[in-house]
């Protein structure tokens, strides 16, 4: 259709220096130059279309993945996305690149072939052939016969150099820094954490994502102390005692303390033979003189039998009453031991709380 145009997108998140980019060019070809200024991210942009051309395999070395370059620092992870739409609307290329620290990238499979004359394929592709001009050389090279790569070579021999200067003395500073004022600190060493503290640890770590603190140096150094305050000879905080309480017995109290209980309730088997005379009987019982051995009410001598029987009645009574009040006494003393032995384990568990929250403020951060 008239007038319609060819739609680029390109999206980057966390690719070195662009941390997030989404454009969508139109033109009528697919003819596109980039011009920025150094260090804008120009060739990370073309590293990730390079990666496209699949000519080698990637490796991790160190569990450190060739891409990991390509990600900002600081950042654990990046996405690229790269779409071409033609003039009639129909999607000829859309792919994506996701990078992770540590981990080789899946690449995907492009509709078209992406020619990338970086400076890495220089590198590769001419350096290799020690910049001979005349050399057979694979792909395309724009200008070949004008190539000299020889400033580029020394700019890059001094870039080295000097970054091998700033590792040495960096290395130099952070050993000394830990020596100073870690490796000072009693049986630090034998803590397979301090490892993290060695040079190419922490040359690794300036990669990954920096973790939150809750406390400072100076605090976390005071909760260190405080560890190590910890006598040699620290007395156990004793184990609780196990309650041996007679669960059976204490439920006979409880259903035995809930009864009634009366002489008259005592007696029944015994009531039931004398049913139409219980009160009188009972009267009789409390006026009889024993030594008289008359009857209370007629003043006639009792005769045999009915002493017998009116002794039967008050033995019978007085045993079971008797019984009754025994049997609650031995309920009272088992009760009062009881009481005793819990008493005591909590004044002995007491003390444990107290030594516990004594050893958790002194000793534990």
């Amino acid at each position: 259709m008239a007038g319609e145009k060819i739609k680029t997108n390109i999206q980057c998140q966390n690719i070195a220096p662009i941390e997030n980019l989404t454009r969508l060019i139109s033109s009528n070809s697919l003819k596109i130059g980039v011009f920025a200024n150094n260090g804008s991210g120009k060739t990370f942009i073309s590293r990730l279309f390079r990666l496209t051309e699949n000519t080698n395999e990637l490796h991790l070395e160190n569990e450190i993945s060739p891409t990991d370059k390509l990600i900002t620092i600081g950042k654990s992870n990046s996405n690229f996305s790269f779409s071409i739409i033609d003039k009639k609307g129909i999607t000829q290329e859309d792919f994506k690149i996701e990078l992770k620290k540590g981990v080789i990238p899946n690449l995907p499979k492009t509709k078209y072939t992406y020619h990338t004359f970086n400076q890495d394929y220089v590198e590769e592709n001419i350096s290799a052939l020690s910049y001979e001009k005349d050399s057979e050389i694979e792909g395309f090279i724009l200008g070949k016969i004008n190539i000299d790569l020889k400033e580029d070579e020394e700019k890059l021999s001094k870039i080295e150099k000097e970054g091998s200067e700033l590792n040495e003395q960096i290395k130099i500073e952070t050993e000394k820094y830990v020596e100073e004022n870690v490796s000072n600190i009693q049986n630090i060493k034998r803590l397979g954490d301090y490892k993290i503290l060695e040079f190419q640890n922490i040359f690794n770590g300036i990669q990954k994502d920096k973790y939150d603190i809750s406390k400072t140096f100076d605090e976390l150094i005071e909760d260190y102390n405080k560890i190590k305050s910890v006598p040699e000879n620290l007395d156990d905080i004793k184990q609780i005692e196990k309650l041996n309480l007679d669960f059976k017995l204490l439920n006979e109290i409880k259903e035995n303390c809930l009864k009634e209980y009366s002489l008259s309730e005592l007696a029944t088997d015994f009531k039931d033979k004398i049913k139409d005379k219980q009160l009188f009987v009972e009267t009789g019982i409390t006026l009889l003189d024993s030594e008289k051995k008359d009857c209370p009410f007629c003043e006639q001598s009792l005769e045999k039998d009915a002493l017998n029987l009116i002794d039967k009645y008050t033995t019978y009574l007085n045993d079971i009453e008797a019984n009754t009040i025994k049997l609650f006494k031995e309920y009272e003393s088992s009760l009062e031991k009881y009481i005793i032995t819990l008493t005591n384990i909590e004044i002995q568990n007491t003390k444990r709380i107290n030594e516990f929250n004594k050893y958790k403020t002194k000793y534990i951060p």
